[in-house]
């Protein structure tokens, strides 16, 4: 008797964790042809009315992944897109580019680092921002109710000039989207989020 009634507890306890648990880890995603995902962004500058940058020239953006697997970018102007480079907005939705990586497969938890070179010519700096995988939660979007890993990111860095600068962010990487659905991010200038309004992708 005491055997069945452990083992019934035992069952009912691996019923009772959620389905993330079960698998552990979040796998590196997989593009294909057709894939495409919506986000919308939203800006404050903290010091100057100034944009900061190619991925203020749109509130809207879409990216699509071609035959080739490449992500090609389409910035919104009154419904129609217009081809566009910024390596910055890539970063928002796959949270990788020179500044971001994502590490895979993600579990809660996990901590790791990443160095990249800040600047231009001579007055370069090394960044080394952290990442964190603090939690698996639901996030409410545009699109519904969506199950994503959350990722505390932090980095300070002293300027050539003697500056000392930071970004703070969190952001939220859903396996089902195979991309980030929500982003937010400060730092001394800036303060902006990036939310998911749309996507397809196919598994």
């Amino acid at each position: 008797m005491r055997t069945l009634t452990v083992a019934i507890f035992t069952a009912f306890a691996i019923l009772s964790v959620p389905h993330f648990a079960l698998s552990q880890h979040a796998a590196q995603p997989q593009y294909k042809n057709g894939d495409w995902w919506k986000v919308k962004t939203e800006f404050e500058a903290k010091i100057s009315a100034r944009n900061d940058g190619c991925q203020d020239s749109y509130k809207e953006w879409i990216v699509k992944i071609d035959a080739q697997g490449l992500a090609n970018l389409f910035g919104l102007n009154e419904l129609k897109e217009v081809s566009a480079t910024c390596d910055a907005v890539l970063g928002w939705v796959f949270g990788v580019n020179q500044s971001k990586a994502l590490k895979f497969p993600l579990s809660v938890g996990q901590i790791w680092t990443h160095r990249y070179e800040r600047g231009s010519g001579k007055r370069t700096v090394w960044v080394e921002p952290q990442y964190k995988v603090t939690a698996w939660e639901k996030v409410q979007t545009p699109k519904g109710t969506l199950e994503a890993f959350k990722i505390i990111g932090t980095s300070q860095w002293t300027t050539p000039r003697g500056d000392q600068l930071f970004n703070n962010w969190t952001e939220y990487y859903s396996p089902a989207v195979k991309a980030i659905v929500l982003s937010e991010s400060e730092t001394v200038a800036t303060k902006r989020k990036v939310m998911l309004l749309d996507f397809n992708v196919a598994h």
